[in-house]
Parts: C-alpha cells; structure tokens; sequence
C-alpha cells in the first residue's frame, strides 16, 4: 500500500512539474512591456544568431528560395548598395541577449554599422515562435533612447535598456 501511495505522489509531482513547464507569459509581461506594432515601416529586418549568422528578412534578399546566412559585414556591404528607405531597422535577437551585459554592447556595434547608412531609428526586439514581428517585446529603441545619430557621435542613454525579467 505505500508503495503506491509513494507512486501515486510521484505522478502527481512530475505532472505538477510538467504544467509548469508548459506555462508561458506573454510578450507585454517580459522586458519593457512594450511591444513593437510597426511592422509596415520597417526598411531592414535582421534575425541576429551571431556575428557571423545573421537573415535578412526584409528586403527579401532569398536565393532560388533560400535565405543565405550573413556576418554583419555583409548585412552593410548589402544594405549599402540597396534603394531601400533608411527609417527604420529591426533586428531581432534571441533571449540570450536579453541582459544589461551582453544588449548595450550589440545595440553600441549595430548602430555602428547602420548609422553610416543613415539609418534613423534602430529598434531591438527580443524573438518568439510567433510568424512575423508584430507584438514581439521592444528590448531598445533609438528613439526612445535619444540616440545622436551624428556619424561617429553614437551615444546610448542606459534608461531605454528594458530591464532584464
């Protein structure tokens, strides 16, 4: 009898475990509580694994239906040579970039390369499984930041940095 008295507390502590596991919390909950709704005037949206695993997604730069994987320079090389508006740019990062550590650096290093491209606005928004970017969580935003987008005077005020969850 405590034998399965034993089993049954097992089962139910693993399921416990495994509902809780399944959880979620949604985009607006984590990071800023804001959630980037502008999808339409994005330029360039970039999808950043790494420094040299970077999609453009947007223009659609795909080749017989494949996207090729990119380092930051030919993101740059790309963008430059491109008739696309300069408004706005979207890269999407993973949660592991998600920190006051290893954000400030990334934002310092694209807004870098784009500025010279005159690019007025960067945003950095924290990836999802959800299709498109629409509703994902704002980690910066230049305009918010009050980034001068003077060549060679990029400046990042620490207050736009969402906090980490």
């Amino acid at each position: 009898m405590k034998k399965f008295r034993f089993l049954g507390w097992a089962i139910l502590g693993i399921m416990s475990l495994f509902l809780i596991s399944c959880s979620s919390v949604s985009p607006t909950a984590m990071g800023s509580g804001k959630a980037f709704n502008d999808d339409g005037s994005a330029n360039v949206v970039l999808i950043y694994y790494g420094d040299q695993n970077i999609y453009m997604t947007r223009p659609d730069i795909s080749q017989d239906g494949f996207m090729p994987l990119l380092s930051q320079k030919q993101v740059v090389q790309r963008v430059h040579g491109m008739k696309t508006g300069r408004d706005l740019a979207v890269v999407v990062v993973g949660p592991i970039y998600d920190s006051r550590e290893l954000l400030p650096p990334l934002v310092k290093q694209w807004q870098t390369a784009l500025q010279p491209e005159g690019f007025k606005r960067v945003i950095f928004l924290r990836a999802s499984r959800q299709k498109g970017i629409d509703g994902l969580p704002i980690l910066f935003d230049s305009a918010i930041a009050g980034l001068d987008v003077t060549p060679g005077k990029a400046s990042i005020a620490a207050a736009a940095f969402a906090p980490a969850p």
